[in-house]
């Protein structure tokens, strides 16, 4: 199976603190890795470092076969382009319409700049989400659950080809978390994209997930998949699934 990100002996330090610790991780195609471990322990760290947005100590990161720490700006920026970033918010800009939040991205990149295409494009990605109501509100007039939904919006109207979900469902009433994850997970199918996805939610882990990597310590200290977890004996394992 083809490797979009290949992570080894990953470290990052901060304030003389080693937060990640010698991480070794791998993201295959059209697979969903979920990010497991407690809070502040480094995950949003080591996704943050795949997209270049925090630089790490030493280690290596290849993502679509290129190495992160040789890439020039213009590299970085062409890469970033692949891969989608939800942030745990949604990062949505209280200032603009929901329209002009999913326009952002496609006059920044240059994607286009014909208006028909521009406004197929943001139809398409809200019709995605099931947001196309939405489209000219403005994000204080949507619930935390919709902010999230234009926010995975905005993420996949560049087509991604790996999204990094922040704690997608975190914040949100059942009802509303089961539907992200749904559309997690009906986004990877329609667009055979490959995710890692940061989340302590055990519906979202188990409709989301191909396999579980768990952080601890600085390090990966266990993987595999959804059943193989909740079977464990392991106490660090079955602290998250009891």
């Amino acid at each position: 199976m083809e490797k979009l990100i290949e992570i080894q002996n990953l470290r990052k330090t901060f304030d003389g603190v080693e937060v990640l610790k010698g991480v070794n991780l791998d993201l295959e195609k059209g697979k969903n890795v979920v990010l497991l471990g407690k809070s502040g322990i480094g995950k949003s760290v080591l996704i943050k470092c795949i997209v270049g947005l925090i630089t790490a100590d030493s280690g290596s990161i290849k993502v679509f076969g290129q190495e992160i720490s040789h890439l020039d700006p213009e590299g970085l920026l062409a890469l970033r382009k692949r891969v989608g970033f939800l942030f745990q918010g949604g990062a949505v800009y209280d200032s603009m319409t929901v329209r002009e939040n999913l326009e952002f991205p496609i006059r920044r990149s240059l994607y286009t700049r014909n208006k028909e295409q521009i406004d197929a494009m943001v139809t398409r990605a809200l019709e995605n989400v099931g947001l196309l109501d939405a489209i000219d509100k403005m994000p204080s007039e949507l619930s935390g659950g919709m902010r999230k939904r234009v926010g995975l919006a905005r993420t996949l109207i560049l087509h991604p080809e790996i999204i990094l979900y922040d704690e997608p469902t975190t914040g949100l009433d059942p009802v509303t978390s089961g539907e992200i994850s749904e559309l997690i997970l009906e986004i990877q199918k329609k667009y055979n994209t490959s995710s890692i996805i940061i989340t302590h939610d055990l519906k979202c882990i188990r409709a989301t997930a191909n396999s579980i990597s768990l952080l601890k310590d600085g390090i990966i200290v266990a993987e595999g998949t959804f059943d193989e977890f909740l079977k464990s004996q392991d106490k660090e394992i079955r602290s998250y699934f009891s």
